[in-house]
């Protein structure tokens, strides 16, 4: 007899709050896939660049030890 597996999903609007979604990624632990929509994302650091004195931000998101997040492509311009 084949063994039936269930997929527990959840969809959120996270509104682009940081702090809620580290919340939401820190103590969902009976959902196997987050379809976030909102997803905080903004500059995570700075990296040096000879032709910016000032730096190139680097952009990121929320990220948890527990999940692995996909986003969509994105470009810097």
């Amino acid at each position: 007899m084949t063994e039936h597996l269930t997929l527990r999903l959840a969809a959120v609007n996270m509104r682009k709050r940081n702090a809620i979604t580290h919340a939401l990624l820190n103590t969902s632990t009976n959902t196997h896939l987050l379809l976030i929509q909102e997803p905080w994302f903004n500059t995570i650091s700075t990296v040096s660049d000879d032709s910016s004195k000032q730096g190139v931000d680097v952009l990121g998101g929320v990220a948890s030890p527990g999940w692995e997040i996909h986003y969509p492509s994105f470009t810097s311009t």
